[in-house]
């Protein structure tokens, strides 16, 4: 490959657009009259890490294949040995991985690729719990059942993802070469590590389903002797715990940066990061003018501090909510602060993770002056329908068992928020929509993930003060204080 198209490679970026030709020295296999470059045409990327590698899908040799191409300017040679020493791990151990079709240089020598098969009918298992797959607890059995089978020969995914999972059919494939770690090949891993790892992976999952994890390890050990068997369930949730508060630091530090997932874009006039799902041309004409949007609209509330409205975009309904600088010093008071759509943007995609459900955050934007001086913010978020609990709860056709699971889905969400040392600071029931037998949160600009347990406490007392308020004599919910004050005991004890 010559200098000019791999520094193009170096310089792709996450808004990288397909198809994307890559020149590739032939493995040592091939015959001779395959000796010069081939090109390649990588037709989706499905990863992306600026200046080290990309992984996609490409046609070769007349089928669809798994490309990795590696081209960190110092350790492309290192993520390549990695990358196929893993394979034969797996592949020695008889793990069931893609098979290895071929590997070599970028044309030029200045890079690494590995060509592997492309499993076009699987299933990531990150894209079954994103889906709410209803045979969801036969696809993590599936993925214990390998879990065990790496243990058992020393080996474990030091990095282990949910998407490195993928299933096909009745089998589950393991993604990720590179992630294979080995402690003493052919014996059992140590129990720390084992531990270890299954926390991790238990951690990827919403915090709601910590109370299966003892059912789903039955398929984990019965992969195992009595004798190797993991049956301390109470070490292995703190331990899901500690995993899952790290990977929520590292998640929460990575929200304002430009990443896989999110567009972001900076200058002295305006901060937005938004899901680059929903970037098209006729978005980029709504965030340089959301105010003519919104009052197109159809104007849920108007008020002082925040204005709420219905929109469309590129065809799609959404909520979008304005957070408006009422005079000057209002303008210097908030001035310096944090914008309050960015404390929305944060609070929703944190408890996204933890599995809360809310409306998701789509696009977060900021106007400034100069920088650093805040003015107006927006938050856009997805349209979710449905009736807010009140609404529910003074419904003529409400019944006995729908009033317990919405009680019972509240004990669950202060169960979570007093877990992860979250407050939500404004719990009026009409912030909470009941939609498919769950709640669904809203208004989350006072949300706070506190890092002191004593601000936490104090915050968290209030919300259970305010959610008490909500069936007091004059709500109209006033037959439901009891039952109220009840939940609420059980969390002041």
């Amino acid at each position: 490959m010559n200098p000019a198209i791999h520094n193009r490679l170096i310089g792709l970026g996450h808004d990288a657009g397909t198809p994307l030709t890559v020149s590739l020295v032939p493995p040592d296999t091939s015959p001779p009259a395959m000796t010069r470059p081939v090109q390649v045409v990588v037709s989706r990327i499905l990863r992306l890490l600026p200046g080290k590698r990309l992984v996609g899908v490409a046609s070769w040799r007349g089928q669809e294949v798994i490309v990795k191409l590696f081209y960190h300017r110092n350790r492309w040679s290192r993520h390549l040995q990695r990358e196929t020493a893993g394979f034969a791990l797996a592949e020695s151990s008889g793990l069931p991985v893609p098979e290895m079709l071929a590997s070599g240089n970028i044309a030029g020598q200045r890079g690494g690729y590995l060509i592997s098969e492309y499993l076009a009918n699987g299933t990531g298992l990150d894209t079954l719990v994103e889906s709410h797959d209803a045979d969801l607890d036969i696809s993590v059995s599936r993925a214990l059942r390998l879990i065990a089978r790496c243990h058992k020969q020393g080996l474990w995914q030091q990095d282990i993802h949910l998407g490195n999972f993928m299933a096909v059919k009745d089998t589950m494939y393991l993604l990720d070469s590179a992630e294979f770690k080995s402690e003493t090949p052919g014996s059992l891993l140590s129990e720390s590590l084992r531990l270890t790892n299954l926390a991790l992976f238990f951690a990827q999952f919403s915090v709601y389903r910590d109370a299966r994890v003892g059912q789903l390890m039955e398929a984990y050990n019965q992969q195992l002797a009595e004798s190797e068997m993991i049956d301390d369930f109470t070490n292995l949730q703190v331990l899901i715990r500690q995993s899952r508060e790290r990977r929520l630091d590292k998640y929460q530090s990575k929200l304002f940066r430009a990443t896989s997932a999110f567009h972001k874009e900076q200058s002295a006039g305006r901060r937005m990061l938004c899901n680059r799902k929903i970037m098209t041309d006729e978005f980029y004409r709504f965030i340089n003018d959301p105010d003519a949007v919104l009052e197109r609209g159809t104007i849920f509330k108007a008020g002082n501090t925040t204005t709420v409205g219905l929109v469309s975009v590129d065809g799609r309904d959404y909520v979008l909510k304005r957070y408006n600088i009422k005079n000057r010093s209002h303008a210097m008071r908030r001035m310096l602060r944090p914008s309050r759509a960015s404390k929305s943007w944060q609070s929703g995609l944190v408890l996204e993770m933890l599995g809360v459900t809310t409306a998701r955050p789509l696009m977060m934007l900021e106007r400034r002056a100069w920088w650093v001086i805040r003015r107006e913010s927006y938050i856009l978020y997805e349209l979710v329908p449905g009736a807010t609990v009140p609404e529910i709860l003074q419904s003529e056709t409400l019944t006995a068992e729908t009033k317990d699971r919405i009680f019972e889905s509240f004990r669950q969400f202060f169960q979570v928020m007093r877990r992860y040392n979250i407050s939500h600071g404004d719990l009026k029931a009409s912030n909470f929509i009941f939609a498919n037998d769950e709640l669904v949160l809203l208004d989350l600009d006072a949300t706070t993930r506190h890092a002191l347990k004593a601000t936490f406490r104090r915050a968290f007392r209030k919300d259970l003060e305010r959610f008490v308020k909500n069936f007091s004599s004059d709500s109209g919910l006033n037959c439901m204080e009891g039952q109220a004050l009840s939940l609420v005991k059980s969390f002041s004890e």
